[in-house]
């Protein structure tokens, strides 16, 4: 049986934009420019909103076994029928 939750994260970064200074130099012919930050406007911080679900299910060995280096050199000769061996 799975479970789903939703969550939603609010957090306040230095904008990696301007790193945090609010300005940001940009070319102009031969010479460059200062302007104020796009991203934050100036402010040298921004607010991140981090939204999504996470589904939380059984772990099932069987799924993640590795295989060893036998049964990969195996698998590449064709010894071992992939769909068979491993489901």
């Amino acid at each position: 049986m799975a479970r789903t939750s939703h969550f939603k994260r609010t957090f306040h970064e230095i904008c990696r934009n301007c790193h945090g200074t609010g300005k940001v130099a940009v070319p102009n012919g031969a010479k460059q420019i200062v302007i104020t930050c796009p991203v934050c406007n100036g402010r040298g911080m921004v607010k991140k909103i981090a939204e999504g679900d996470i589904t939380i299910e059984p772990f099932t060995p069987e799924q993640f076994r590795q295989k060893s280096w036998h049964e990969l050199s195996q698998l590449e000769s064709g010894i071992v029928d992939q769909q068979t061996r491993y489901p």
